[in-house]
């Protein structure tokens, strides 16, 4: 890889499964917000899932918005 310690940012079940059997590092969309809150990069996670969902017809299921929300203090 020519940048050792890189992660990839990946939502396609395919490119993960590939990238799994590469040994490559990779998490989603959703892990890459999550990660961003619990840094204090951004303040809210659920203004930006209401931005996916609406302005780039992202979707999530129901139960996972909740997982992530709850997990990130954020439940309703």
């Amino acid at each position: 890889m020519e940048h050792p310690g890189s992660i990839l940012i990946l939502d396609d079940l395919a490119a993960r499964a590939a990238a799994s059997a590469n040994g490559l590092s990779f998490t989603g969309t959703l892990g890459l917000l999550a990660s961003a809150k619990a840094r204090g990069q951004i303040t809210g996670l659920a203004p930006a899932l209401h931005l996916l969902r609406t302005q780039a017809r992202f979707w999530i299921s129901s139960q996972l918005e909740r997982e992530l929300l709850q997990q990130a203090g954020e439940a309703q």
